[in-house]
């Protein structure tokens, strides 16, 4: 899968590692040609990775992989939310229990964009790759979901349109924030 920056100077890359080994990104610079994989990139764990889209404001990734390698679920792939800058990572999902097994999934996925308005538009395939002859395309409009941030550190942050790590413009999909395991402190 790949990705433009919205600069159009970086393309974001996720490569297969070889068997038994998760997919990882790249970054590949378009003018000196240089390619590089951040070192969190390998912490990921990404499976087979199928899309991949960009957020209005450039500086998250949408990541379309693998729900699972098991039986039906083969075909089924989850979001996940990448920040480019520090490598934290998020899986929309449709619930705040940890662990739930009711995330957000999408048949076969193979296209990711967002709207400048924050609209997320997921492009699957409903009928089973392997049998199927031809595509029935569906596509799913996510306008609100859940965030679930876990293990992560929010200080001195502005929650504004202008500022701040968790920014009221990178809220506006979410309908309920649920935080766990994580440090906030001095944020306004």
């Amino acid at each position: 899968a790949v990705q433009m920056a919205l600069d159009e100077k970086t393309l974001y890359l996720a490569r297969y590692m070889g068997p038994g080994k998760p997919y990882q990104l790249f970054f590949y610079d378009i003018a000196s040609r240089q390619c590089h994989s951040p070192s969190w990139s390998a912490a990921l764990l990404l499976k087979a990775v199928r899309a991949m889209g960009m957020s209005p404001d450039g500086t998250e990734l949408f990541i379309g992989e693998k729900a699972s390698y098991v039986g039906d679920l083969d075909e089924l792939h989850r979001l996940r939310v990448i920040n480019i800058i520090t490598g934290n990572a998020n899986t929309l999902s449709s619930t705040s229990t940890a662990g739930a097994a009711n995330g957000l999934l999408f048949k076969n996925l193979v296209h990711i964009a967002m709207s400048p308005a924050g609209e997320l538009f997921v492009l699957g395939n409903a009928n089973p790759w392997a049998t199927s002859t031809s595509a029935k395309w569906e596509v799913s409009v996510i306008e609100s979901t859940t965030l679930h941030v876990k293990g992560s550190t929010f200080t001195a942050n502005t929650a504004s349109d202008s500022g701040g790590a968790v920014g009221i413009a990178k809220l506006t999909l979410m309908t309920e924030v649920a935080i766990e395991g994580s440090t906030l402190s001095g944020n306004t």
